[in-house]
């Protein structure tokens, strides 16, 4: 019960003080993009220490390395990156007088 009366008073008082210029999402997010990048990145040189001697090893291993391409803007060209090209397209609404 301690620890329930304890951490209810310490979140009012987070509340009511309102620390500034915090911002936890834009934080979260920059160090989860940090995060998956260095993940991205170790298992990258992971795979490609293992050495392959049939040809389904060798393309599994094509296939790890170049997914990463598709993603990281530094390799990719503009075009690549650009948002049209992975949305669906969507038809515009109907008008009212149509209905």
């Amino acid at each position: 019960m301690f620890l329930v009366r304890s951490a209810f008073w310490l979140g009012l008082a987070f509340v009511i003080i309102q620390p500034q210029g915090l911002d936890f999402g834009a934080k979260a997010s920059a160090i989860g993009s940090s995060v998956a990048s260095a993940g991205q990145d170790a298992l990258l040189q992971q795979v490609e220490l293992v050495p392959c001697n049939s040809l389904e090893c060798a393309g599994g291993k094509a296939v790890l390395l170049t997914s990463s391409i598709m993603n990281n803007s530094s390799r990719a060209s503009t075009m690549q990156d650009s948002l049209s090209l992975k949305l669906a397209p969507v038809p515009r609404p109907r008008p009212d007088w149509a209905s």
